[in-house]
């Protein structure tokens, strides 16, 4: 009750970003990883309320989280599903094999399959980083921009 109410707030937002990030430390972890530490230390060292608010407004799947789909393929999470958090807009940028591929946007929320004809769906979520992939990276900026993101929706 002594700490203010916007120390309780940054102090959330700081361990995510210490979580999530790579430090001198450590290693940044998966988002989802950051949220169970959170959600581990609700009540004790953070605000449950806040911290149950947080992972709320961020999503399973925040925009800028890495993330591999069923296929094997590496993808960036672009814009968040209001409706279906599990079903983000994505752009793949590594094949099943890890490699650089052109990149392809898919909205998973829409009947969007695989060669198969299984649906896409995300198996996990991957820390900043993975197979060479840094969301501060300017290339991958570039591919948030909302300019790139309205021309790969013009291709879909």
């Amino acid at each position: 009750a002594q700490i203010s109410y916007m120390t309780r707030i940054i102090t959330i937002v700081d361990a995510f970003d210490a979580i999530t990030s790579h430090r001198a430390y450590d290693c940044a972890r998966p988002v989802q990883s950051a949220f169970e530490i959170l959600r581990s230390a609700a009540g004790a060292q953070f605000d449950e309320d806040l911290v149950h608010e947080f992972i709320r407004w961020l999503g399973a799947f925040p925009v800028g989280t890495l993330v591999e789909l069923h296929t094997g393929e590496v993808a960036v999470v672009v814009e968040k599903h209001h409706q279906f958090q599990l079903r983000p807009r994505v752009v793949v940028l590594r094949d099943a094999a890890k490699q650089r591929c052109a990149p392809r946007y898919l909205d998973l929320a829409q009947i969007t399959v695989d060669e198969a004809g299984t649906p896409y769906r995300i198996s996990t979520g991957l820390p900043d980083g993975s197979f060479g992939l840094h969301i501060a990276d300017p290339e991958l900026q570039s591919i948030l921009h909302p300019e790139a993101l309205a021309d790969f929706e013009l291709h879909v």
